[in-house]
């Protein structure tokens, strides 16, 4: 599997995620 591709459907994940809990994945950020 292309390596870009995988890079853009983990980026779309992402931005699904912080589409519904933005504040989760800030203080997921915040611990590392």
């Amino acid at each position: 599997m292309d390596y870009f591709a995988v890079e853009m459907i983990i980026l779309t994940i992402f931005r699904q995620l912080f589409a519904r809990f933005p504040g989760y994945l800030i203080l997921t950020v915040k611990k590392f």
